[in-house]
């Protein structure tokens, strides 16, 4: 059995699916077969870049959502927020995401532990705003940096500003993916897309990492916002199951016009088997998002996991995973025109 030794993953963060960005995904896996440990080859970074988390084995299917408010829970009623992006042509949105994470592999008489860490910077440029409020955006990177200390060896450390000949093996296919044409985003000014029926859209060119669940109507403190989820996991290499995930928003305050909402995900399916566990390690993280609700955008998010799994590859092993995921937002950044659509793709990273 193949378990992931890195969450790189973001916002991306939350419980939702999160595509666009190469660096989400795992710089490597590590393969524990009868209670040893063995690295493995690295994965190959995916296009998608809805920032932060990334479930091993693990594919988002859909996202039913439920709403309650603070009167459904006793709770006392005040001033209601309409909690909405606003998007300006041609305006830049830049975020740093700095993910940290360790895992802990124990066996027989050994022990292995992983440290991984990714810093990158991403700048989004604004177009095509429309009267409803949703746009267009293209993204590049600006900065990225990752590591992996495995063990007692030293540090693998990668950064966009070396050469290609210069990355190490583990990280080149993710440096090849980071030259090219800027993707682009379709950006919703109601946060993530539902369809009638409440199940999350996803859109065809990828998720930027900065879209969270936003509530359909105004909310007040205290009122909580909800979505099931399915993620697949792996039996055997022919066979996945279906696992319901439950995410609950909720509104804790709102001080000097930033909303401040808990996330907060945990698993609904009935779970055994130490393989499935072993796979939803990251899949239930807990967090805030700090959303500035005049300008229209999220500000801050941090997300947190530490799980655990007992006999995760035999009698008498274990295996665990903590990790933190911070992204925030940065101030626009004076870009040349001609550089707008160029980011890492014009830097030293080249052949």
């Amino acid at each position: 059995m193949t378990l992931s030794l890195n969450a790189l993953l973001m916002f991306s963060l939350l419980a939702s699916p999160i595509t666009d960005d190469p660096t989400q995904k795992a710089p490597q896996d590590g393969e524990v077969k009868g209670g040893s440990v063995e690295k493995s080859s690295a994965a190959a970074p995916d296009k998608n870049d809805d920032g932060g988390r990334t479930l091993p084995k693990a594919t988002y299917l859909e996202d039913d959502v439920e709403f309650f408010t603070a009167a459904d829970s006793g709770e006392k009623q005040g001033e209601s927020y309409l909690l909405r992006y606003q998007f300006k042509d041609g305006e830049q949105l830049r975020y740093q995401t700095t993910q940290t994470m360790t895992q802990e592999a124990v066996g027989e008489n050994q022990r292995k532990i992983d440290i991984s860490t990714v810093m990158q910077k991403r700048r989004f440029q604004v177009t095509d705003v429309r009267k409803n409020g949703d746009a267009s955006a293209t993204m590049q990177f600006e900065k990225v940096h990752m590591e992996l200390k495995s063990g007692d060896l030293d540090p693998i450390v990668f950064d966009s500003s070396m050469t290609l000949k210069e990355v190490p093996r583990l990280y080149q296919a993710a440096a090849r993916k980071l030259r090219g044409v800027a993707p682009e985003f379709e950006l919703s000014a109601a946060g993530i897309k539902l369809d009638k029926e409440g199940v999350e859209i996803a859109p065809e060119k990828g998720r930027a990492c900065f879209m969270v669940l936003l509530p359909q109507n105004e909310v007040r403190i205290g009122d909580t916002w909800k979505s099931t989820l399915e993620v697949e996991v792996r039996l055997t290499t022919k066979v996945n199951r279906t696992i319901r995930l439950l995410r609950t928003h909720r509104l804790t305050k709102v001080e000097d016009g930033i909303a401040h909402i808990t996330v907060s995900t945990s698993v609904m399916s009935p779970v055994v088997s130490v393989q499935v566990k072993s796979q939803l390690l990251q899949a239930t993280p807990q967090g805030t998002i700090q959303f500035d609700i005049a300008r229209g955008r999220v500000v801050r998010r941090e997300l947190n996991f530490d799980k655990s799994v007992l006999g995760a590859f035999g009698a008498g092993t274990m295996l665990s995973a903590k990790g933190k995921t911070v992204e925030e937002l940065l101030p626009p950044a004076k870009v040349a025109k001609s550089d707008r659509n160029e980011g890492i793709s014009s830097s030293r990273l080249s052949d």
